[in-house]
């Protein structure tokens, strides 16, 4: 193990004694290469580690190349940005080229993949409300709310129809035959799906930044949980870290930005760190693609 380590790139530290016990500098290793590649850090020889561990040096070669044609295809560097790797669950803000701030986040599923894209923050809405898409409520909300035919008002929702102009609440609705053209509307507040904040991007694919009010699943080492959008663990860090002050009082507010600052999703799965490689799981099976 401390051989593969060192063909990493990674400091393996003198044994404590024996060379064949793993003792606390030699786990602070393994918590770092963790720490790294966003993995529950564990200082232990766990599943995760042991897979990576054990790839044949052609296998890493082939991912580091796979990984280089993807730098190819950025757009030029900036000084500035946002910075969001998909495999490794991690946003990370760069000032003057340095990394200023750094936080775990919640990605696409594999079947609802958080897309690569280049854009830019246009907004920031503070106590936002949330529309959820088509798919959402098909797949997710109509069967929840048939199991549970209290689950709609009690999240906050409220129903559109295409020839009302006030919005009904879920009850008034047949939901094992509701009325085509509806819209489902959450309210603001400690259940809505976005939490207290919303960072407004411009895009084809309709995704964006936010918050969430389940913090539980940043616990866990695997988070590609959602619908494509992508939750962030410290959302008030960012809107500081961008320049925004936040407002206390709790109606919905839509404020500008200060700059205009570039964001990156991108999707690599090997990089260097401190001068060391650092892999992350291929959670949407791209390399093989590639």
């Amino acid at each position: 193990m401390r051989r593969r380590l060192a063909e990493l790139g990674r400091q393996v530290p003198a044994p404590v004694s024996r060379a064949d016990v793993l003792d606390p500098p030699l786990s602070e290793t393994l918590s770092a290469l963790q720490r790294a590649g966003g993995l529950e850090v564990t200082g232990g020889l766990n599943e995760d580690i042991r897979a990576l561990l054990n790839r044949s040096p052609a296998a890493l070669r082939a991912e580091i190349k796979t990984n280089l044609r993807r730098w190819l295809h950025l757009p030029p560097a900036t000084t500035d940005y946002v910075l969001i790797n998909i495999p490794s669950y991690r946003l990370t803000l760069v000032r003057a080229g340095q990394p200023r701030l750094s936080m775990k986040v919640i990605v696409g599923r594999p079947d609802w993949p958080t897309p690569e894209l280049a854009t830019h923050i246009d907004a920031l809405k503070v106590n936002p409300d949330w529309t959820p898409t088509d798919n959402i409520l098909r797949e997710d909300l109509l069967p929840a709310q048939r199991k549970d035919g209290g689950y709609l008002d009690r999240n906050g929702f409220r129903v559109w129809l295409p020839d009302r102009s006030e919005p009904v609440p879920p009850s008034s609705i047949d939901w094992q035959n509701p009325p085509s053209g509806l819209r489902l509307v959450q309210q603001p507040g400690p259940t809505n799906a976005l939490g207290q904040l919303k960072f407004e991007m411009r895009n084809r694919h309709s995704v964006y930044l936010h918050d969430t009010p389940d913090k539980s699943l940043f616990g866990r080492d695997r988070r590609a949980l959602s619908h494509g959008c992508v939750r962030l663990a410290e959302p008030a860090a960012l809107a500081q870290g961008l320049g925004w002050q936040m407002p206390e009082h709790e109606r919905t507010q839509l404020l500008p930005p200060a700059e205009r600052l570039p964001v990156y999703m991108v999707y690599f799965t090997a990089w260097s760190e401190g001068g060391s490689l650092v892999f992350a799981g291929d959670i949407y099976g791209k390399n093989e693609h590639i």
